[in-house]
Formats: C-alpha cells, sequence, structure tokens
C-alpha cells in the first residue's frame, strides 16, 4: 500500500526497532538532498516514541505501568475485529 508524503509508512508489519531503524537511514539519506520533501524527522520521532511505547507494553497491559497521555491511551487499547 502506497503511502502519501504526509503519513508515516503503515505499523502493522515488522517489528518497531525495524521500523525505527529503517526511518532513520531514510532520513539521514533523504534530509541530505536540497528540497526533500518528505517529514522523516517527524516519523523518526513518531517511530522513537512507538518503540519506547512498545517497551513498556506489556507493564502497561498488565496494570504495572500506567499510560503518560490520552494519546497512549489509545495506542495499549486492544483492537477488537469488526
Amino acid at each position: 500500500r502506497p503511502t502519501s508524503a504526509s503519513a508515516p509508512p503503515s505499523r502493522d508489519r515488522g517489528s518497531t526497532a525495524e521500523a525505527l531503524a529503517a526511518l532513520r537511514k531514510a532520513h539521514a539519506l533523504g534530509a541530505a538532498k536540497p528540497g526533500w520533501p518528505y517529514p522523516t524527522a517527524q516519523w523518526v520521532r513518531e517511530a522513537e516514541r512507538m518503540a519506547a511505547l512498545d517497551a513498556r507494553l506489556p507493564d502497561l497491559l498488565r496494570g504495572d505501568d500506567r499510560p503518560d497521555d490520552p494519546e497512549e491511551v489509545l495506542l495499549t487499547r486492544p483492537h477488537r475485529p469488526h
């Protein structure tokens, strides 16, 4: 599935760490090009947050840790099939 310039790649495949590494590499390569049109720095920041949250997820799901903000509440809720 193609992604737009304003949306980070889908996080429904692979690991968060792999995605973060790929985004860091893409940012390093792309940002060096004049006129680079993609917000890869933002994507890297978002992937870093997701990787940190992913590391906390087991504790969050057990109730041993609490989400820091409403966005984390939504990101850590179990998804139910439609």
